[in-house]
């Protein structure tokens, strides 16, 4: 199976089309997650007490219900390599993603920075 990637978004960020999973602290201090979505058939939600299981809960559901993506919010824990990529807030607004491992240089950088801008001044 590959890697999966996982976009992060705020905590309490609503997001229509997509299913999101919080990942939080349980009462032992092992991290649980819950996971919730809108689509057109309504909201729905679940918990679990595997974060692995409720990531490939939520990619089922994104499958079977036509979603966009499956968001990820943290409350209080750390990141699992094992769980997947995830890209972080601030990065995954770009509209090319994380592109800081390219190996461009100062000069690309701005050249396509200035194209990005230019598309969306257009």
């Amino acid at each position: 199976m590959s890697k999966r990637i996982y976009r992060q978004v705020e905590s309490g960020t609503p997001v229509a089309g997509c299913v999101t999973v919080r990942i939080a602290a349980g009462p032992d201090g092992r991290p649980t997650a819950g996971m919730w979505w809108t689509s057109q058939t309504g909201l729905g939600s679940a918990a679990f007490d595997d974060v692995g299981t409720a990531l490939e809960a939520a990619e089922a559901h994104r499958v079977r219900h036509d979603l966009e993506e499956v968001l990820v919010t943290l409350d209080g824990v750390r990141w699992h390599a094992e769980w997947g990529e995830l890209l972080r807030a601030d990065v995954a607004r770009e509209p090319m993603g994380d592109i800081r491992r390219a190996g461009l240089s100062d000069e690309e950088y701005s050249e396509l920075a200035e194209g990005i801008e230019s598309q969306r001044d257009a």
